[in-house]
Order: structure tokens, then sequence, then C-alpha cells
């Protein structure tokens, strides 16, 4: 048997459930029961290797702490494994419950409580004690593999990944695999293996750079990277979109003054010039334009008040002239943002 350390908002979760036994005495005043179990550790989680049998004990008190003797406790498990039990409490209010079976690595909840009464119904005054456990896989690392190794999508856009999981070429079911995205972005989560020991994810970018993603996966399900756990690694590269179309305009919006030009033909190419009263974005370059309907969403580099950074205008032509109908928007990398509806000027999208 091992124990391991919850995150943090999990062992929250069952400091609260410990808690809410330890309240319980009020409720149980006029008689009943309170059971706690052991192992019990409110920041840390029971672990035991999948074939194994995991014991759990009740201890079955009154109101006033003391001892019930020559209870019936029963209990229910519900997870991986789901069974029952019941065992009889000793002279110190004590008892045992014995369970196995589980098949795959994964969480387990065991709910007990005593039947003070011993009417074979749990009474409101009859206070139910829970426990976690978590079943380990018994094989001593993994190999993830990432695919595709290698991609390249466009910006904005998304990233279909498979990771498989596999031990001495045997796929492992139901295993967590920890991922990250790093480079031009910063991603990370988990997801858990299938019946072919795969599982699978979604990444994106709004950004044109290089993206390296690796994963490795919990084998033993101890919540720790082990040696014997390798990591799988692959890259995707975030390109600019197909350009096409044209798109001109200049005005006000939003408190800003601007002027911008981007063209496909023979580019893309183009540059802009936004301004309010404390900021001046200068467009070094144009890297895309492209142009749906009346839409479009041109990108690049950009300096803001002097320093270098990237920059997303997005402008819809909605008739002539554009006052109260153009919008215009601007959004770069150091997080300065404005546009809206044109007040001045006009906007105009060609295919």
């Amino acid at each position: 048997m091992r124990f391991l350390r919850l995150p943090r908002a999990l062992a929250l979760a069952v400091a609260i459930g410990a808690l809410a036994v330890g309240a319980a005495p009020a409720a149980a005043a006029s008689g009943g029961s309170i059971t706690t179990l052991y192992p019990l550790f409110p920041s840390y989680l029971v672990a035991e290797v999948v074939g194994s049998d995991h014991t759990v004990t009740a201890t079955a008190t009154s109101s006033d702490g003391t001892p019930l003797e020559g209870v019936s406790v029963y209990f229910t498990v519900a997870g991986v494994v789901t069974t029952s039990g019941t065992c009889v409490t000793d002279t110190a209010g004590q008892c045992s419950f014995t369970y196995g079976g589980a098949l795959t690595i994964g969480d387990d909840i065991v709910t007990a409580w005593a039947d003070a009464n011993s009417n074979g119904v749990q009474d409101a005054n009859e206070i139910a004690g829970t426990a976690p456990v978590r079943w380990l896989a018994d094989v001593p690392g993994s190999t993830t593999v990432i695919t595709p190794a290698a991609a390249q999508e466009p910006v904005p856009g998304s990233h279909d990944v498979t990771f498989t999981v596999t031990y001495a070429g045997t796929p492992l079911v139901g295993v967590q695999v920890f991922y990250f995205q790093d480079g031009v972005n910063h991603s990370s989560d988990s997801c858990g293996t299938d019946a072919n020991g795969q599982c699978f994810t979604i990444f994106g970018s709004d950004l044109p750079g290089l993206d390296t993603l690796t994963a490795w996966a919990d084998s033993n399900g101890n919540g720790i990277e082990d040696p014997g756990e390798l990591l799988g690694t692959a890259t995707v590269l975030w390109g600019p979109p197909v350009s096409n179309g044209k798109a001109t305009g200049g005005g006000k919006a939003g408190g800003v003054t601007f002027s911008f030009t981007a063209d496909a033909k023979n580019g893309p190419k183009g540059n802009c010039n936004v301004s309010d009263k404390t900021t001046k974005v200068d467009c070094t370059s144009v890297d895309s334009i492209v142009v749906t309907g009346s839409h479009a969403t041109i990108t690049g580099q950009a300096t803001v008040n002097g320093v270098a950074t990237t920059y997303t205008i997005d402008v819809d032509d909605n008739g002539d002239p554009g006052v109260g109908k153009d919008t215009f928007q601007i959004q770069t990398g150091t997080g300065y943002a404005a546009g809206g509806t044109i007040t001045a000027g006009n906007v105009q999208v060609h295919k």
C-alpha cells in the first residue's frame, strides 16, 4: 500500500468530506452512529496495485465518541470496482472489509455506515464515512508516441494529435497522458487512454511560429514522471494562411485614426498606421490577408510605440458610404486593442 499526495483541489474535497463526518455528532445526538474509515488521509490517496486486495477498517462510535460493539457495518465500493460487504464491530467499535478485483487502473470510493439500531436501513443519524482508493498498474514504464510527428498548420488554426501509449508493445488502457504545448503557445492538459491505448486532443494557435509538443503517460498512476515513462515529442509549425483578395481603408473608429492597405497579389504586401492620444502602431509588414465575403483579416509585424510585436486587423465593408456601417479592429501582441464602427472614412474589401 502506498500513499500519494493529492492535487490541492482533490485534497480539499477529501478534507471537506472528512470534516463533514467529524461534524456529524449534532445529527446523531438522539442515537445513531458515526463511521470513520482507515486509511483516510485528507491530503493523500491510498494506492494499491491492480490485481491485489485492499482492506478498509471502519470505526463506529456514538455521538459522544463511545465505541459501538456488535454493530453491523455496511460497505459499498463504487468506481473501477463495484462491490459491497459487511462486518461486525469488536469491543473497540472496529471491523475490517477486504475487497479486490480491480482489472484496470483507476479510482474507487469506499463508503461505510454502521447500523446502530439494527434495522437494516441507513437512518439519517447513521453517518457514513468515505475513503478514496487508487489502483495502479503493475508495469515499470510506458512509451508515448505523438502522431503526426511533424506538421504545418495555418494561423489561426487547429491541429489534431493522437497519443499512443504502450509497454513492451502492448497498449496501456486507462492511463493518464499529460501533454504540453510550448513555443509560440503555452498550454497543458491530460487525457485518458482508450481500449487501444490511445487518447486525442486538439492544439490551436493564433500566432505564427513553432510549437514543440511533449507527452508522457503515467503508467503507475503516481502523478510523477518516472524514469521508465518515456516522453514523446512532436512539432507543429504554425504558418500564415493562404492569402487572397485586397483591402484598403482609412478614417476614424473607436477613438483611433487609421489607414491601411493589404493586397495578396504579388505579395502579400501593404502597410498600416493606427494612432490615438497615447499609442502609435506602425505596421512593418503584411504577412497575410484573408478575404471572406465582405470581411478581411490582415496579420503581420508592427511596432507599438517603437516596441516590436505582431498585429491582427479585422475589417468589414458593409456598404458605401461606410460611416456608421463599416468596421475596423486592431489587436497587437502587446495587448493593445482598439476600433469599432467607423465614424469617418471608408473601408473597401475586394476578393
